[in-house]
């Protein structure tokens, strides 16, 4: 349920901002910027309507970006277009604990946004 994965996100959230994980460093001369969005609604939804250009649309030049799932697979457009345009979509299967869901997110990112 949507509550569920709201309190999951939540979770996990919690151990990547009380560990210290998300702390920007400087970035040397051409290095990209990681950015993580996670999201249970990189699925046929309202918002993955909505955010899928925006995601689509970042400089790759400047940015890199990563894609976690907390969601079942539901093979709409919108995640097929995601999972095919987004080199790093990942998705985090509801078997991993919130903890193991934070230590896979954390090793790739300066900056996560939910």
């Amino acid at each position: 349920s949507f509550v569920n994965l709201g309190v999951r996100w939540t979770h996990v959230w919690s151990y990547l901002l009380f560990s210290g994980r998300l702390i920007v460093s400087s970035l040397a001369r051409g290095e990209r910027l990681r950015i993580g969005y996670v999201s249970a609604d990189f699925v046929n939804h309202p918002t993955a309507d909505l955010m899928q250009s925006a995601l689509l649309l970042h400089d790759q030049t400047s940015f890199e970006i990563f894609l976690y799932s907390i969601s079942r697979d539901d093979t709409s457009m919108y995640r097929q277009v995601l999972q095919r345009e987004i080199k790093n979509f990942k998705a985090l299967p509801n078997k991993l604990s919130d903890k193991k869901c934070a230590e896979v997110i954390h090793p790739s990112l300066q900056q996560c946004f939910q």
